[in-house]
């Protein structure tokens, strides 16, 4: 099949699940069965069309999948337990493609058995096929082996994200009784399939035989032989290495190769021999080293980089002094691309900065050029095995350590520096005395007698490392992920000497523009000095600089702020405060600085950082209430807030905790209460509805009754905010005995309390008010309050018995709610036995372009005073145009074409009416039938959004709505250009980032 047929197969089938059986529903179905729906006996609709069980309405919350609130909802069904089972099996067959993921994500979290076979019938649907993921997962919670069983032949299928979505879903542990399948896998002819074989491999119940990985080591795709490799280095393994090494020296040139990266990558990680030199294996990559091809030179550069670390062999140290960094750079970082690049690449790279003890990364242009200047008398490092107080003078010691408790690192030399250029590694200068009491120490810990692990590059969490450097000579010790107690009490040793050394980093280079001098004249102050003299000195030089010093340094001087203490702090209270008004601070630094002053504390301290706060807006805010929390309690009940809403907002949550049976914590919040700052507000909200206390709510409710009817408003809502449902009750009592004014305001607080009960109250309040002004606020609170409860609430309210009045006036805000569903909700009262409902219901379908409306609005058409907008939403269903007197005429008009036109879907008629306007409509027939989603008519109808013909682009925005679920932008019959153009290009934005994700 050509590719470009491939193309469009694929982003045709990836359509077809994206928007496919969302669109089988009301939209894209069969029209026939909305025109039996409206002819149906009132009797049955009301007894199935228009009632919904909660339940039902919370599954229909699914079509949001797998946005948050869908996530919510489900959970919600989640929390039903077994009895929810069975009508989340039925709407497995949703026409709905993300109700049916919801359901699965459902079914999987209650790992109920009975949804096992239901599952598998999914699976097996071909619209599911690209959203399958949920569905394995699910499978996978109720019966992760028969869920193998099903999976596992989708990591072979043709369809990426299905073959992406089984990986992720198959078990981390796989039953044994799979090997013999997954091993078959790595034979298929697909290399992207023999990859995901391999990765499945070590995820077996039992090891497999290290002979698959070795057969793979052959493998014609480089990832797969590379991956095979990477398993057989992590082994630890002499079985497995021996046969490596048998390989090296008598196997076929690719699995040699590859055999050769395992052995080398089991050296760097292990810190074992496993290259002998002077043997077979040195002779097969001498071998290697002089053929024609560049993975086998590289591989081979590699490996002897290895040997010449640790080798006295005369002949290969002078390889790797003149040749061997050529070799490497020349494969990784010479832009040449041969087959095997990708595998090899990194680790030519690692082993260039390995020999040379450069380290540019992956900066290829940077290795290049140091290789040209340096190349010329260059020698390359060795392993350093073991150090003498002799060494002391030229002896470089690295040690790093990342844990829990913070990250450490430092670099030491002996000696002073000998000009003043800036070093990156910024190395602490000691006296070599102190090197050798160093050299002393590390030879009484044997430090140098364990190796540990030498590489682990796929680590991220903590570790800990020790490099010691004499001239080319180097040795290297690290631990991933635990804590040798030798090298943790060297560091220790090392963390005092750095924080004793610390002012070395603390230069002004304004002043003290000469390194060497300025060392030379400091290390002198500081040679006589106690140690308390010395930390106080540090910090003081520290402070004077600190503006000018990089992060690392400034660091630095943030630790030897703290250490001075606290009777330094205050008297250097006046230049801290100084510095905090400094625009050259980074946020990081200022935060540390707050913290420092936090030591001292004060009403001066704390009104400057108030004023020094607006600079870093959120993240200073994040520090001032850092800076709060430090502070006693006594100190933050007496200060005046003023003006700043900055510190009232951070004193919320450092009160709120204090607040239980502290009476001045209760007042001071309660003065918040009656804030003019909305964010003052909402923090007191945020705060306090996660802390309840049913003293504060009876300290509200009193202030409250004791409040001016103009006061009484705002700490009304804040009431319900605060207290949530446990005050519905009250509110409840409020609103019976309450003024006009205060009616509204309990409603505005029910619906910020939220929950069943304010449920009840504000639905209550719509079926038996006696003002239509509270119905009315009642509804519009409800339509502002989300949640699939809601929703199903007002569809029994509507079906409720509610007079004509009533039902007509909440039909216009239920629109609000049911927003993208609302011809399934309201299509039923087309048959209402009420002609004022009848007639909202076809004014609320109309503008949709709903078929359904169609007989009402042309009842319409003789009203003078909606015949204008039925005329309109007539022409919009129909896709016509139609230039007559009207009255009459009109009506006679659209009776003789809709039904002449009666055997004909919708579709149809927006199909020709795009024909008619020059958008080719080849593309969208599958797409509007229900069958396929390609791509392209999504495009299309972008197109038609600048259509000449008004009804062409509205019905566009329509079926684009409904596509996606919800709307972007407005587009009617009066939208301007400019309006149309700012909607085209919101739907383009959305169209482009599906494309990205595919």
């Amino acid at each position: 099949m050509p590719r470009f047929s491939l193309i469009v197969l694929s982003l045709s089938c990836f359509a077809s699940v994206v928007f496919g059986q969302a669109g089988a529903g009301p939209i894209f179905g069969s029209e026939k069965s909305k025109v039996t729906k409206i002819a149906k006996k009132k009797s049955d609709i009301s007894e199935s069309a228009v009632k919904m069980s909660p339940d039902e309405a919370l599954i229909e919350d699914l079509s949001k999948w797998p946005g948050q609130q869908a996530l919510a909802t489900a959970r919600e069904l989640i929390v039903k337990g077994p009895r929810i089972v069975p009508l989340l099996i039925k709407s497995l067959e949703n026409n709905d493609w993300r109700i049916r993921c919801g359901c699965a994500y459902a079914l999987g979290e209650l790992k109920d058995q009975s949804a096992f076979p239901s599952l598998q019938k999914a699976i097996r649907d071909i619209s599911n096929r690209i959203s399958l993921g949920p569905f394995f997962q699910a499978m996978a919670k109720i019966d992760p082996v028969a869920a193998t069983s099903e999976v596992l032949p989708f990591v072979a299928a043709n369809d990426v994200r299905a073959a992406k979505a089984a990986m992720v879903a198959l078990p981390e542990i796989i039953d044994q009784k799979f090997a013999a399948r997954v091993i078959a896998l790595t034979s298929h002819q697909v290399n992207a399939v023999r990859f995901r074989a391999l990765t499945l491999l070590p995820r077996m119940f039992r090891p497999v035989s290290h002979e698959v990985y070795i057969r793979l080591l052959a493998d014609r795709a480089p990832r797969v032989a590379a991956g095979a490799a990477m398993i057989l280095a992590d082994s630890r393994s002499d079985e497995v290495y021996k046969t490596l090494q048998d390989l090296v020296v008598s196997g076929n040139l690719r699995s040699t190769c590859y055999g050769i990266l395992a052995l080398v990558n089991a050296e760097d990680r292990t810190n074992r021999v496993l290259l002998k030199e002077g043997g077979p294996i040195e002779k097969r990559l001498l071998v290697l080293l002089n053929i024609r091809g560049d993975f086998e030179n590289c591989v081979a550069a590699i490996a002897l980089a290895n040997m010449s670390m640790r080798s006295t062999d005369p002949k290969l140290r002078k390889f790797a002094d003149t040749a061997m960094i050529g070799f490497l750079l020349d494969a990784a970082a010479t832009g040449k691309i041969f087959k095997d690049y990708i595998s090899v690449k990194d680790i030519c790279l690692q082993k260039a900065a390995m020999i040379s003890g450069e380290s540019f990364g992956l900066d290829a242009r940077a290795w290049v050029d140091w290789w040209i200047k340096n190349r010329n008398g260059f020698k390359a490092r060795r392993e350093l095995r073991a150090i003498t107080t002799s060494d002391a003078a030229a002896l470089k010691i690295r040690f790093a350590h990342r844990a829990k408790s913070g990250s450490f690192h430092i670099e030491i030399v002996a000696g002073a520096p000998e000009d003043d250029q800036v070093r990156v590694s910024r190395p602490i200068y000691i006296e070599v005395g102190d090197m050798e009491a160093l050299i002393r120490s590390m030879e009484q810990a044997k430090l140098m007698k364990q190796r540990g692990m030498r590489l682990d590059p796929g680590w991220v969490n903590d570790y800990i490392e020790l490099t010691v450097t004499l001239g080319n000579r180097v040795y290297r010790r690290a631990h991933y992920g635990d804590e040798p107690a030798d090298l943790v009490g060297f560091g220790d040793e090392l963390k005092e000497l750095a924080e004793r050394e610390a002012w070395q980093l603390f230069r002004d280079r304004n002043f003290e523009p000469d390194f060497v001098t300025w060392f030379k004249r400091t290390r002198a102050k500081y040679k006589n000095l106690d140690p308390q003299d010395r930390k106080k000195t540090s910090a003081q030089d520290a402070l004077k600089a600190f503006a000018t010093l990089d992060p690392r340094s400034r660091r630095a001087a943030l630790v030897s702020f703290k250490s001075a203490g606290p009777a330094w702090i205050e008297q250097q209270k006046k230049a801290f405060l100084n510095l905090l008004d400094s625009s050259k601070l980074r946020f990081t630094d200022s935060r540390e600085l707050l913290a420092t002053l936090s030591m001292i504390g004060g009403h001066d301290v704390l009104e400057a950082v108030i004023t020094y706060l607006p600079l870093f807006r959120e993240d200073g805010a994040v520090a001032l209430r850092s800076f709060v929390e430090r502070r006693p309690l006594d100190e933050i009940l007496e200060h005046n807030e003023g003006r700043r809403p900055d510190l009232r907002v951070a004193l919320i949550p450092y009160l709120t905790k204090r607040m239980p049976g502290h009476p001045q914590v209760l007042a001071k919040l309660m003065s918040f209460m009656s804030d003019g700052d909305s964010r003052v507000r909402d923090a007191l909200v945020t705060s306090l509805r996660r802390v309840p206390n049913e003293n504060l709510l009876n300290v509200m409710q009193e202030k409250i009754e004791d409040s001016t009817a103009q006061d009484q408003l705002g700490l009304i809502e804040l009431f319900g905010a605060i207290g949530g449902q446990s005050v519905v009750p009250r509110l409840h009592k409020m609103f019976v005995a309450g003024s006009q004014t205060l009616k509204i305001s309990v409603i505005k607080s029910l619906k910020k309390a939220g929950g069943a009960q304010a449920l009840n109250e504000l639905t209550d309040i719509v079926k038996n008010g006696e003002s239509r002004f509270f119905r009315v606020a009642a509804l519009s609170a409800l339509a502002e309050m989300e949640g699939g409860e809601v929703r199903a609430r007002v569809r029994r309210l509507l079906t409720s018995n509610l007079t004509v009045e009533r039902l007509r006036e909440s039909m216009g805000l239920c629109a609000k709610i049911f927003r993208a569903s609302l011809d399934s909700d309201f299509v039923p009262f087309l048959s209402h036995e009420d002609e004022t409902i009848r007639k909202e219901a076809a004014l609320l379908l109309g503008p949709l372009g709903i078929k359904a409306a169609a007989p009402e609005l042309m009842k319409l058409l003789l009203d003078d005073s909606e015949s204008n907008r039925a005329w309109e939403y007539l022409e919009l269903i129909s896709c016509q145009s139609v230039v007559l007197p009207g009255g009459e005429e009109a009506l006679s008009h659209f009776r003789n074409w809709f039904k002449e036109h009666d055997g004909e879907a919708q579709h149809d008629w927006f199909m020709a009416a795009m024909k008619a306007e020059g958008l080719k409509s080849q593309h969208m027939l599958g797409y509007l039938e229900g069958k396929e989603r390609p791509f392209r008519a999504i495009a299309l109808l972008i197109r038609a959004l600048e259509s000449e013909i008004w009804f062409v682009r509205v019905n566009a925005f329509n079926y684009l709505s409904r596509i996606r679920g919800t709307t972007l932008g407005r587009l009617d019959r009066r939208s301007t250009p400019a309006e149309i153009q700012k909607t085209k290009t919101r739907w383009l934005e959305w169209y482009n980032a599906l494309l990205e994700g595919l």
